[in-house]
């Protein structure tokens, strides 16, 4: 199967742009320290002004390991900041059964796209 590539967006309620870059590069070296291809800034091409996106290429295999990561670091973040992956919204602590309806939606758009 093709590598995935995933659009992570950061977004945080009364938090500063500075702060938001901040966290947001914080996620994407945890994410690069995963098998990923790439973790690049590449959806701030089409929109510069976003400094909170990331285009995130994963084989198939590494998404449910991707959600956790990103779901992990989300728990440690104050209850304002979410993350987005490809317009799903987590926030909070996310449960196992979550990430898992997550990943199944996903890999279900994926087949059937």
């Amino acid at each position: 199967m093709e590598p995935l590539t995933i659009e992570v967006r950061v977004h945080g309620a009364g938090i500063d742009a500075e702060q938001l870059t901040a966290r947001t590069r914080n996620l994407q070296q945890l994410i690069l320290a995963m098998d990923v291809e790439d973790a690049e800034d590449t959806a701030r091409a089409l929109r510069p002004e976003d400094d909170d996106a990331l285009a995130v290429t994963v084989p198939p295999s590494v998404l449910n390991p991707l959600v956790s990561v990103v779901a992990s670091w989300l728990s440690r973040q104050p209850e304002a900041v979410d993350v987005e992956l490809d317009g799903r919204r987590l926030a909070g602590s996310v449960t196992r059964a979550q990430r898992d309806e997550l990943v199944a939606a996903y890999l279900g758009d994926v087949v059937s796209g």
